[in-house]
């Protein structure tokens, strides 16, 4: 994605795992969370990144939970998703107005994604009208929801590298020292001075 910093999801589709982004009027990126809020105004909590360029992916060792969404095709040229941190009914669901909630897979919204020119996305399904999960425009509001319109919509899709980078062993030498009298003497060699080791 050349305006944002992230990458094109892979060209087979859309599956897999990824962090689900918009940027606000501040030049920050907001990560949409698991969070759904208050039990009376269900929103998908969205978290500052503090970035104004997202990386091209998320190293398993720097996921946040509640911030990964595992996106599956549903073999119609739709998808669902799921918050991967939620047990149980975990997918992406709708009541009414802009309401989110997390329903069972048998339930789960049937949701269109286009990619848009800028490299980033709309994630929609028809309900009432053709909703859109969007970042709220109010600079004061953090969350994610579904909306008609009027909010930010081209979202980011962050992929999840899946795999935990190697430690990188930092070498140091040992210089033996020669047997003596009372003693035993010990051979030169290499360890790894990192505590992680």
């Amino acid at each position: 994605c050349s305006a944002c910093g992230a990458t094109q999801p892979p060209a087979q589709g859309y599956e897999g795992r990824y962090y689900i982004a918009s940027i606000r009027s501040s030049g920050n990126y907001f990560y949409m969370s698991s969070d759904l809020g208050t039990a009376s105004t269900k929103r998908y909590q969205a978290v500052d990144s503090g970035l104004t360029t997202l990386p091209a992916s998320i190293a398993e060792a720097d996921v946040v939970a509640n911030q990964v969404f595992v996106l599956e095709l549903n073999g119609t040229n739709t998808y669902s998703i799921y918050a991967e941190s939620v047990s149980g009914d975990n997918y992406l669901g709708w009541t009414s107005g802009n309401s989110g909630t997390f329903v069972a897979e048998a339930d789960a919204l049937s949701l269109s994604i286009d990619a848009l020119d800028s490299g980033l996305y709309n994630i929609h399904f028809t309900g009432d009208a053709e909703r859109y999960l969007s970042l709220n425009a109010t600079a004061t509001l953090t969350y994610a929801a579904w909306y008609k319109t009027g909010q930010t919509k081209d979202l980011a899709l962050i992929p999840v590298s899946g795999e935990a980078p190697e430690h990188v062993h930092t070498p140091a030498y040992f210089a033996g020292q020669a047997a003596t009298c009372t003693a035993e003497g010990v051979v030169d060699y290499w360890y790894c001075s990192d505590e992680a080791c």
